[in-house]
């Protein structure tokens, strides 16, 4: 089994009446991403489901790979060259 690292992150609303700026709630709405390293996968491959399937870029440009980049540069450590990265957008980007 190769390495795997799931990630989460839930839809939200702010701006909420009278408490604008002030009050925000997390929904039961996920976008999801899953980064593994399949053995001899030689290059970044980005997989997109969901809302932005096929308007989101799939290169270094997209906002999870720039993500796993700046992380990877916190840590002092390069990006594996075979990173799969799988998103699937339950809401749409922006939203």
């Amino acid at each position: 089994m190769h390495p795997t690292v799931f990630v989460s992150v839930p839809a939200t609303s702010a701006n909420l009446g009278p408490g604008f700026d002030c009050l925000g709630l997390a929904l039961n709405l996920w976008n999801e991403a899953t980064f593994s390293l399949p053995p001899l996968h030689p290059h970044l491959a980005l997989e997109i489901e969901g809302f932005g399937a096929e308007t989101l870029p799939r290169d270094d440009t997209n906002l999870i790979v720039k993500a796993a980049q700046t992380l990877a540069h916190h840590v002092q450590r390069p990006l594996p060259a075979g990173l799969n990265i799988r998103c699937r957008n339950a809401f749409p980007p922006g939203s």
